[in-house]
């Protein structure tokens, strides 16, 4: 979900853009002003969805990642992504149908 919107934001702030350009180049003051706005208004928008700081791990389960990485050969944050996709498959019933 939140990749969705940061493609939104990125192709909106994309869009402004192009217009602040073309803006300058017809010497529109008050689209420039506005496409301005919009651009600030995007990146403070995307700035706030970015990723967070990552999320402690119980002694226990950093244990079993560690373990499994070195059996597997994956790394850790390979095992942790694909045990909290099918966490998250299994909560809401989406068992690859």
């Amino acid at each position: 979900m939140r990749t969705r919107w940061m493609m939104s934001f990125v192709t909106i702030g994309a869009l402004a853009g192009l217009g602040i350009v073309e803006s300058v180049r017809a010497d529109q003051l008050g689209l420039l002003g506005l496409l301005c706005l919009i651009e600030v208004v995007v990146i403070a928008v995307a700035w706030s969805l970015r990723r967070t700081a990552p999320m402690a791990v119980r002694a226990d389960l950093a244990t079993w990642l560690e373990t499994t990485a070195a059996i597997t050969g994956e790394s850790p944050d390979q095992i942790a992504d694909r045990a909290v996709s099918s966490y998250r498959a299994a909560v809401h019933g989406d068992h690859g149908s």
